[in-house]
C-alpha cells in the first residue's frame, strides 16, 4: 500500500489498467479483422490466378500477417516457390507473388494505418512513427509490440496531466476527426 496509499489513487490506477486492457483488446481484434480480410482477398486472387489450394493460402496468409515483416516475406517466398512448381510458365507463376506483394503493401501502408488510426482514435502518423522506431529498436519484436505500447502510452497520457501534450500528438486531433466524420457522411 506504500505505492498507492489512498483509495483514490488505487481507483485511478485500476481505471488506467482497465482502459489499457480495453484499448489493446480493440487493437488485437481490429488487427485480426484486417488479417482476415487480407487472407480472404489473397485467397480469391490466388483462386482467380488458378493457384492450387487457394483457401489454404488465405488461411496461411492470415496467420503469417501477425508476424511483422517476416510473415510477408515468408508468404511471398513460399507462394512464389509453389507457383513456380504449379505453373508451366515462369512469367505467369510470378503473378502469384506479385499479387501477394501488391495486396500486402496496400494492407500495410494504407488500410492498416487508416483503420487502426480511426478505430483506436489515434493519429496515423503516430502509429507509423511508433512502428518505425520500435522496429528499428527491437526488430520484429519491436514491430509486434509498437502499437500496443503506443496504445498504453496514450492511455497513460489521457489520465496524467503532465503528459497531456504527448497524448494530444498521439490522439486524433479534433479537426482531423471532424474531417473524417464529414467525409464518412458524404460517402454514405
Amino acid at each position: 500500500m506504500l505505492i498507492l496509499p489512498t483509495s483514490t489513487q488505487r481507483k485511478r490506477a485500476l481505471h488506467i489498467v482497465y482502459d489499457i486492457e480495453n484499448e489493446v483488446s480493440v487493437y488485437v481484434l481490429t488487427l485480426t479483422a484486417i488479417n482476415a480480410g487480407l487472407g480472404l482477398i489473397i485467397a480469391v486472387t490466388f483462386h482467380v490466378l488458378g493457384m492450387p489450394m487457394a483457401p489454404l493460402w488465405g488461411l496461411l496468409i492470415f496467420f503469417f500477417n501477425f508476424i511483422p515483416y517476416v510473415g510477408a516475406v515468408a508468404g511471398v517466398a513460399l507462394s512464389g516457390f509453389m507457383a513456380i512448381i504449379a505453373f508451366d510458365s515462369l512469367s505467369y507463376a510470378l503473378l502469384v507473388p506479385l499479387a501477394y506483394i501488391l495486396w500486402s503493401l496496400a494492407e500495410s501502408e494504407i488500410v492498416k494505418p487508416q483503420i487502426l488510426g480511426r478505430r483506436l482514435q489515434m493519429n496515423a502518423v503516430a502509429i507509423l512513427l511508433a512502428l518505425a522506431f520500435f522496429t528499428w529498436l527491437w526488430d520484429i519484436a519491436g514491430a509486434a509490440i509498437a502499437v500496443p505500447l503506443l496504445v498504453t502510452i496514450k492511455v497513460f497520457c489521457d489520465h496524467l496531466d503532465g503528459l497531456s501534450g504527448l497524448g494530444e500528438f498521439i490522439a486524433v486531433r479534433q479537426a482531423d476527426k471532424e474531417a473524417a466524420d464529414s467525409h464518412e457522411k458524404l460517402t454514405s
